[in-house]
């Protein structure tokens, strides 16, 4: 009797230790699969979002394939954005209450085609071909960009 008691109570840890063991699996799965998907996405249909690395407070934004708009209060950090133009030029527009802003542009072969610090309020149009790169690199920048494609 003592031994089936305690067959059953190694069998119970077994079945424990093997149901961590599989959950853990799962989940790795999932993650697996959702990191991939993303890229496979992102090779196939082009990467069209914007990525931020940095703190930023009281953001809101919008992006498209051809646009990007953004409005803080304090951002802090680098965002880089993939456009693909609907003309032949980008019409930028920078607000800036504190702070500083940079901005490159870079082209498809990756020759930095603009770049420019913003310490007020200022606007550009830059002629482009096809599709650029964006790095916008804020320190402490209060305010807003806006950058549109131009016809």
């Amino acid at each position: 009797m003592k031994f089936m008691q305690e067959d059953k109570q190694q069998n119970a840890n077994q079945t424990a230790a093997r149901n961590k063991l599989m959950t853990a699996l799962i989940l790795l799965g999932i993650v697996f699969f959702i990191f991939a998907t993303n890229h496979i996405l992102s090779a196939i249909l082009g990467n069209f979002t914007s990525t931020f690395h940095g703190v930023r407070t009281g953001y809101t934004g919008s992006e498209d394939k051809g646009s990007f708009s953004a409005n803080y209060l304090s951002l802090n950090g680098t965002i880089r954005k993939k456009i693909t133009p609907k003309g032949n030029a980008l019409h930028i527009s920078v607000t800036t209450k504190s702070g500083t802003l940079t901005i490159e542009i870079r082209d498809a072969e990756d020759r930095v085609i603009f770049d420019a610090a913003c310490s007020e309020t200022e606007v550009y149009d830059v002629p482009v071909s096809g599709k650029v790169t964006i790095l916008i690199k804020a320190d402490n920048h209060n305010g807003n960009i806006e950058i549109q494609s131009e016809p």
